[in-house]
């Protein structure tokens, strides 16, 4: 797909210079793309400088160009579709500023103005144009204090971490079994690294003694105190699947080994601080194939789902997890009648109700929650990660 000049269109009022949008390098009647080229025709016929025809051809090809990825016909696009492309194609994808983006709203706006007037719609379209906006070149939900706090930039689906997770390569039992707890311990329970290993939390005993007390009580779930940022105390909810991972470890593996840090090195000694970090950036690197691919799968089948950029998931770090973590912890608490401005806090240890806003709003972004998105559409600040 390309843009081409076309000079000397005949139209009552003289001839036009304007830009048409083909299938090919030769002009004829089956390589133009009949709806943008009209738009643009239009445009010449309203006095638009050839400068503004242009960049409005170069908007448009970029738009049908992705219709034809994800095989969408440009009369049939809905609103949250178009949402998604402006958020998932534009911002995302291609890094463009709430300028740009205006600009590209409002050639689509026009683009669909024409075809309706023009009889190739029905019925006028009526898109809201939704993104989360920007201030001073800040995504929604990127935090003001901190780069890494960029939740476009970090958030996993369930898809993406199970392939790092798969690229654990070790052939020793333990330290797979062990390593794999390392992430899920921060995908599942947002621990950040230096808590995962940590000689104050996670003790066998008193892991064992919560996995019993569970079991006689029927219960599936236990919950951990964990010793944090600034040495605070929070109690956190381990879910079942955590609870028979752990179970199975604790019975297995790990039971060999004194008693002490669930996690530690093969001889009972307690891991580096460091070691979740060097962890996830390792199994990352060697998941990069399959992690491409399943991003380009995703993108291609599911356009208006949010999808982490390739170029962002090979920045993201053990912290991403965490950040995960707390954006799938919203979900839950909608769908579990909890109030996400409690609840959050309790489990992730922050303090600044602005901190649980930003998963808030990023949230409501990837599942297009989209009362709440247009509710949040001013950027704040966060600190708690």
């Amino acid at each position: 797909m390309l843009v081409r000049r076309v000079n000397g269109i005949k139209w009552a009022g003289g001839d036009l210079d304007s830009y048409a949008i083909l299938d090919s390098e030769v002009v004829s009647e089956n390589s133009v793309f009949v709806v943008p080229t009209l738009h643009l025709i239009e445009l010449a016929k309203r006095g638009q400088s050839l400068h503004t025809i242009r960049a409005c051809a170069v908007d448009l090809k970029l738009f049908f160009q992705t219709l034809r990825r994800f095989g969408v016909d440009w009369a049939d696009l809905t609103d949250n579709q178009m949402s998604g492309y402006l958020e998932n194609i534009l911002q995302t994808e291609n890094g463009l500023r709430d300028r740009s983006i205006e600009r590209h709203i409002s050639n689509l706006k026009g683009l669909y103005e024409t075809a309706f007037r023009n009889g190739l719609l029905s019925v006028e379209k009526q898109f809201t144009f939704n993104y989360v906006k920007s201030q001073k070149h800040r995504f929604q939900g990127q935090g003001g204090k901190s780069p890494k706090f960029n939740l476009r930039q970090q958030y996993l689906s369930k898809i993406l971490f199970n392939l790092i997770l798969a690229n654990l390569r070790s052939t020793n039992s333990f330290i797979r079994e062990r390593d794999e707890l390392v992430l899920l311990f921060g995908y599942h329970c947002g621990l950040r690294s230096g808590e995962v290993t940590s000689i104050k939390n996670l003790q066998t005993q008193s892991l064992l003694e919560k996995i019993e007390e569970a079991d006689t009580t029927g219960h599936l779930t236990i919950t951990i105190p964990i010793l944090g940022k600034g040495n605070k105390v929070r109690y956190v909810l381990v879910n079942p699947f955590m609870v028979n991972k752990i179970r199975k470890f604790l019975i297995g593996a790990r039971s060999k080994l004194p008693a002490g840090c669930l996690l530690c090195s093969i001889k009972g000694t307690p891991l580096s601080e460091s070691h979740a970090t060097r962890l996830f950036q390792v199994v990352r690197d060697i998941a990069q194939p399959e992690l491409r691919k399943e991003i380009q799968l995703s993108r291609a089948t599911e356009p208006d789902q949010y999808t982490i950029s390739f170029k962002s998931i090979q920045s993201t770090v053990f912290h991403s997890l965490r950040h995960t973590f707390a954006t799938n912890l919203v979900d839950y608490c909608y769908k579990n009648g909890l109030d996400p401005y409690q609840y959050i806090p309790e489990q992730m240890g922050h303090e600044r109700e602005a901190t649980t806003k930003e998963y808030v709003i990023f949230e409501a972004n990837i599942f297009s929650r989209d009362k709440l998105r247009r509710k949040f559409s001013s950027p704040m600040e966060a600190e708690d990660v």
